[in-house]
């Protein structure tokens, strides 16, 4: 009877425990979110329009279809560099070249289409910087040219820390 006991206390906290740690364990996330609206030279919502996401590095492309309030949304996007193509039938054809996508990123890029046919195209540049909107996080991103290129004493990727806007060191050294 005490072996049951302790059987039962012990799958108990292995439950309790993963069920502690798994919320946090599918937190960490290392892909971005884009969403947007589409909308027509009036401002008004375009439903079920075709949005093209394409990696520009491996040609691979997600497909995704506005709501009636004219909003997209495209989940677990990878990073990297992407094009964007958002249609719709009697609409011209709009392109946003030369997105960055960053993990944990949410990106909101918004398309309004002109009237015309399919054939035409409008095409947005998007090599400025992108602005979270959503929220107030803080995040950075240090690629291995940057890495490479820094003096850092003892090359040590912790010393990188620091160099992210918000943290505050403890210690005065």
């Amino acid at each position: 009877m005490r072996d049951l006991f302790v059987r039962l206390a012990i799958v108990s906290i292995t439950v309790l425990s993963a069920g502690a740690i798994l919320p946090n364990a599918l937190a960490q996330s290392e892909t971005a979110t884009l969403s947007g609206r589409v909308t027509d030279p009036s401002n008004a919502a375009i439903p079920n329009a075709t949005l093209h996401l394409i990696d520009t590095e491996s040609g691979i492309e997600t497909v995704a279809r506005t709501n009636n309030s004219g909003r997209y949304a495209i989940p677990s996007v990878p990073p990297g560099h992407y094009r964007m193509r958002a249609e719709h039938d009697g609409f011209k054809v709009s392109s946003l070249a030369g997105l960055t996508v960053n993990v944990k990123d949410n990106i909101e890029e918004n398309f309004g289409l002109e009237i015309g046919s399919g054939s035409e195209s409008v095409t947005v540049d998007a090599t400025g910087l992108n602005v979270n909107t959503t929220d107030a996080s803080v995040g950075t991103v240090i690629d291995h040219e940057f890495v490479d290129n820094i003096p850092m004493n003892g090359r040590s990727f912790q010393t990188l820390v620091l160099l992210s806007p918000g943290v505050v060191t403890n210690n005065p050294n």
